[in-house]
């Protein structure tokens, strides 16, 4: 096997933001599987950051060079060993936070990153199926491809965050809950608690659409 070269990929780029930003783990890490990343060291590193962000909720940042002490044993292959310690050892001595300033743009890429890749992986499996001759394997593999991208909205975690579930209950509270759009939002506004909206009219008016 051949060493896998450290150099400034998307997928070295992948894994910088996945070890030091909280916010590329909380965006990243749901969409991120086996096919996502093209070298096994980058699977590892990928791996053991989602094991420490599940438990912490938190990056590893510098605590990621422990935890590839902790698993290096379990590591069989030593060409991929040295391939994380030499990403590593080059993440200690270039990373410079200035250079990921704006961490949306460093995300958005990555996104479309895993996405390619995974899209990739479904053209292997196509055409492996395609050349053995099996049509059957090739509309499984059609209809069973889902592809994964970042929610636009994040959502409230009632146990990681109780306290954003709470407020939105308090009376103080004048930010509405939620709002429709286009003209039914025009007309009702935003919804806050105990609001109601009925809708009367004749009957077949189109309410329905409403």
């Amino acid at each position: 096997m051949k060493v896998e070269q450290v150099n400034l990929s998307e997928e070295r780029k992948l894994i910088t933001i996945l070890i030091m930003s909280d916010v590329a783990c909380t965006k990243l890490l749901p969409i991120i599987d086996k096919q996502s990343t093209k070298t096994m060291y980058a699977g590892f590193i990928c791996t053991w950051v989602r094991e420490y962000f599940d438990q912490y909720k938190v990056a590893p940042k510098n605590v990621i060079q422990e935890l590839f002490e902790q698993h290096r044993l379990g590591i069989r292959d030593e060409e991929i060993t040295q391939s994380i310690s030499s990403f590593l050892e080059s993440l200690a001595n270039d990373y410079d936070e200035a250079d990921y300033d704006n961490i949306d743009f460093f995300i958005t890429n990555a996104e479309m990153y895993i996405r390619m890749n995974q899209v990739e992986y479904l053209q292997e499996q196509l055409d492996k199926a395609k050349s053995s001759g099996n049509v059957v394997k090739c509309e499984s593999l059609i209809a069973g491809f889902k592809q994964k991208a970042i929610p636009e909205s994040q959502g409230v975690s009632l146990i990681d965050d109780p306290m954003s579930f709470a407020e939105s209950f308090a009376e103080e509270n004048t930010d509405p809950l939620f709002s429709f759009t286009g003209d039914l939002h025009s007309v009702l506004g935003g919804f806050h608690r105990g609001d109601l909206s009925a809708f009367i009219s004749a009957s077949k008016a189109g309410k329905r659409w409403c």
